[in-house]
């Protein structure tokens, strides 16, 4: 915004920003005739990294005004991913997820906490670590028998940590059609997610 009210003419106005790597203006503003003020578009800009808050500043000059200057706090968006490997499960079954950090800046381990928003439906670990220099880790998600003809029931499974944004992951319980055999892998009889000797056992 120009302050004199004689505005018969255009104003071309140069724009600075301190830090280009968060964020991004163009290099000038027309402040259009007979107008006191123009606008222009500042794109935060996303680097990658896990850095906190950071602040930069937007300066505008053009000759015979003295140059203005205002900050503008850029925040990270740097999300911690569930994906399923399925999306939908009977009861008891045991399934695997992945958890995936977004950012570049992975040479230090990030242990993340898990969550379902439906224990009686779904559990998980309490926790799981991403390796240093791995951006993600796998976890295991067991369905619950909670002995109701409930149809189906969805728990959201969830990763979280300190400057990560959660997006989280819907999985669907069903009912199990048939308590007593695994119908994901008939093999694996107590659906614990090996093939092993006591399946046999338990058949037998």
């Amino acid at each position: 915004t120009r302050s004199n009210t004689n505005l018969e003419e255009p104003l071309t106005v140069n724009l600075v920003n301190s830090d280009t790597s968060e964020a991004t203006v163009p290099a000038t503003v027309t402040i259009a005739a007979n107008q006191s003020s123009g606008s222009f578009t500042v794109t935060a800009q996303d680097d990658d990294l896990l850095d906190g808050t950071k602040t930069l500043t937007i300066t505008a000059s053009s000759d015979g005004y003295s140059p203005v200057a205002a900050n503008l706090e850029v925040t990270d968006y740097e999300t911690l991913t569930v994906l399923l490997a399925r999306e939908l499960v009977a009861e008891k079954v045991v399934t695997s997820a992945t958890v995936t950090r977004s950012n570049s800046d992975t040479a230090a381990p990030l242990t993340v906490s898990l969550a379902s928003d439906d224990t009686s439906e779904a559990t998980v670990p309490s926790n799981v670590t991403l390796a240093a220099n791995s951006a993600t880790a796998n976890f295991q998600v067991t369905a619950i028998d909670d002995g109701l003809e409930d149809g189906s029931q969805v728990a959201q499974i969830s990763a979280s940590a300190a400057g990560y944004v959660s997006v989280a992951a819907d999985l669907t319980v069903v009912t199990h059609p048939f308590p007593w055999q695994n119908f994901v892998n008939n093999k694996d009889v107590d659906g614990n997610g090996a093939v092993v000797l006591l399946d046999a056992l338990a058949v037998i």
